[in-house]
């Protein structure tokens, strides 16, 4: 295996009881100072092929760490955010009133909303072969995340990857990398150094969204932050054990109970008491174990709305309606307006002469 064969040389170049000189001698190769990993022994694994790349940390991060720090170089911070908070927002899409370069504590979530947005933001303001290298490498990302491959999709994965190569000579060219330094002439970038092995690993190991990490990062909500603002903010780590081992009992407790009346009411054939006791329903909602898995977002049928406004069912309506539909088509207008100016003023900032 190549990385084993990499760890022998090392030793053979340098003594691995000195760990000065050892570990000089691992950076070459790329490689930490273990002189005895734990999985040498284990049959056909090599770290390239069982360490899988995954959608979060290797595409949104890389994107908001390198794709959007080029933008910002390109265009300045300030007209970035301007862009932004002109933007018409779809409904249930994140929204940046206030821009992105000031954004605190950005999660994934909005990592998700950013990209969506950017190449609307930079076309026609950056270089052709910029906008390009940015949409082609925004394009490989969400090819990649496809839950199904065959061979023509792997060979435009790898296509579409390979323009990005051809083109990204623009950033540098417009000295659009910059370092603590200055400029940057390379591209020694190691989260898009791992983009040359997403085809491989999915010949090996299947789609690369089954590796996701979201499911596990949202479980740091529910079971600790949850948790935690159930207590007083003493003893953390106590308190949210109590939590946990609580809400699971009221779980346990809830299914039995449930499970104990559906078979008492199947055993019965004639009519139910009107005066018996209500059967014991579980009450899913209040418990947070039971919705690792489900969106938090209940979706809007604003058709439904549409018509109801309409119909003048919904008594004491603002008027005019902000939301109404087509045969095809509804639409939810903002109540907030991003932008307010006088008609003077819209003249004069956009150079609206027959306004």
């Amino acid at each position: 295996m190549r990385t084993l064969d990499d760890i022998k040389q090392v030793c053979i170049e340098a003594d691995p009881n000195d760990f000065e000189e050892f570990l000089k001698a691992t950076k070459c190769y790329s490689l930490s100072s273990v002189q005895k990993p734990f999985w040498q022994d284990w049959l056909l694994s090599d770290p390239s092929k069982f360490l899988m790349l995954e959608v979060l940390h290797h595409f949104h991060h890389l994107f908001w760490d390198h794709d959007l720090q080029w933008c910002n170089n390109v265009l300045g911070s300030a007209k970035i955010d301007y862009c932004f908070s002109l933007i018409q927002t779809p409904v249930r899409y994140h929204s940046f009133g206030e821009g992105v370069s000031k954004l605190k504590q950005v999660t994934g979530h909005d990592h998700c909303a950013v990209q969506r947005y950017i190449i609307g933001v930079i076309a026609g303001a950056v270089p052709p072969k910029f906008l390009v290298a940015i949409s082609t490498l925004l394009t490989f990302h969400y090819l990649a995340q496809m839950p199904h491959f065959n061979h023509v999709a792997l060979a435009r994965v790898k296509a579409t990857l390979q323009t990005f190569h051809n083109n990204k000579t623009a950033i540098i060219s417009s000295s659009r990398r910059q370092g603590s330094n200055g400029p940057l002439q390379h591209w020694e970038i190691p989260k898009l150094e791992l983009l040359q092995h997403i085809v491989p690993s999915i010949h090996n190991s299947g789609a690369v969204m089954q590796w996701t990490a979201n499911v596990m990062e949202h479980a740091h909500i529910t079971e600790i932050k949850q948790p935690a603002h159930a207590g007083n903010n003493q003893d953390y780590y106590t308190q949210i054990a109590w939590q946990l081992d609580y809400s699971e009992k009221c779980l346990q407790f809830d299914l039995t109970t449930h499970l104990a009346s559906t078979e008492q009411g199947e055993g019965e054939s004639g009519a139910v008491d009107e005066d018996q006791e209500d059967e014991h329903e579980p009450d899913f909602k209040a418990l947070h174990t039971t919705h690792h898995h489900v969106s938090s977002h209940t979706p809007i049928n604003y058709f439904e709305s549409a018509e109801a406004l309409a119909s003048g069912t919904v008594p004491n309506t603002v008027l005019p309606h902000r939301i109404f539909a087509s045969f095809t088509t509804a639409f939810h207008l903002a109540l907030k307006l991003s932008l307010c100016v006088t008609i003077d003023e819209a003249v004069e900032t956009f150079g609206l002469s027959d306004l």
